[in-house]
């Protein structure tokens, strides 16, 4: 762990989470796993959790912080939940070079099987905004060990247009700008409020977790600029892993459902885009077996409302369990 780091207790001094660092191709990948500390409670499901860009654990402290109240986890039935940071991101190494959805869910599943614990283990996916397109390239290639998946306003295939290209251009060019500039300028850019939450910065009065916004603020004022640059990674290769996740989806022997019958919740922000909450809808089409949950919000869903990742969760695991089909 880098020593200017903060300790991942993302939830405060009460947090019960035990990180692991699996080393994948000389990169190291954190995860911060909370087990049910329920003493009446067996044996359960395990849920991994992506975030969108540019976040990484932290933006799920407010989900973390309710799911650790007592016999919350025991009521989901959940086991363990795993809340991992994507390379460059929270207290994971940086890339050398840009890797593309299809190449990380390569090392994202190494690591996972480096992990005693998970190695082997069916789980639900949990995937925010860009962590989406993670999931359902996850799922495409390793299907045996994906039990549901939970999207929460998901990116999705080839949704690109020319005017989202051109938006992604100039998005790029002002990070460049932003990476180039000395810390001490960045930080003052921070402390002034002149990074939105978009941009991944949260203020002291966000609605999360205050110990989750110190962690973030430190984290992404690091002279090592790791965030930045992972975040540009990401949407250097986002046109690219969106079209090579569509050619797979394409290509699959029922390209009009390619997860088949595969339990899966959409959760999405209908205060949208007429064409982003389009995309949701077609999005919960890729499994025969889904249900979409549409709530009047934002795209911060598990930091305005966490209770609905919570919920929502817990019914797709209730349904998988039951075999309760979705009535999609």
């Amino acid at each position: 762990m880098n020593e200017n780091y903060p300790l991942p207790n993302l939830i405060g001094k009460n947090d019960k989470g035990v990180s692991y660092f699996p080393m994948v191709n000389g990169l190291k990948m954190h995860f911060r796993c909370y087990k049910n500390q329920d003493p009446n409670f067996s044996k359960g499901d395990i849920a991994i959790f992506d975030s969108g860009f540019p976040f990484f654990s932290s933006a799920y402290g407010n989900v973390i912080e309710l799911m650790s109240k007592k016999e919350v986890m025991s009521a989901m039935g959940i086991e363990s939940a795993c809340f991992f940071d994507r390379y460059g991101y929270g207290w994971s190494d940086l890339s050398p070079e840009p890797l593309g959805v299809e190449s990380f869910v390569s090392m994202l599943k190494q690591s996972i099987d480096l992990i005693p614990f998970l190695k082997n283990k069916r789980f639900f996916y949990v995937a925010w905004s860009y962590g989406g397109l993670n999931a359902q390239m996850f799922y495409m290639k390793y299907p045996q060990l994906v039990k549901g998946i939970l999207t929460i306003d998901s990116s999705f295939r080839n949704y690109i247009d020319p005017l989202f290209n051109s938006q992604l251009e100039s998005q790029i060019q002002q990070l460049e700008s932003v990476i180039s500039l000395p810390n001490d300028m960045f930080k003052l850019i921070c402390g002034q409020g002149m990074l939105s939450q978009d941009q991944g910065w949260f203020t002291n009065n966000s609605k999360l977790i205050f110990s989750s916004i110190e962690i973030t603020q430190k984290i992404i004022t690091n002279p090592n600029q790791n965030m930045l640059k992972a975040l540009h990674q990401e949407l250097s290769t986002l046109i690219s892993s969106s079209q090579r996740l569509d050619e797979l989806f394409n290509s699959s022997s029922i390209p009009n459902n390619p997860f088949g019958n595969l339990p899966m919740v959409v959760v999405s922000n209908s205060n949208d885009t007429e064409s982003w909450v389009s995309r949701q809808h077609q999005l919960s089409k890729l499994s025969k077996n889904s249900f979409q949950f549409s709530i009047y919000s934002t795209h911060f869903i598990p930091i305005i409302k966490p209770e609905v990742v919570v919920v929502q969760l817990s019914n797709l695991i209730l349904r998988s369990t039951l075999k309760i089909p979705f009535c999609n």
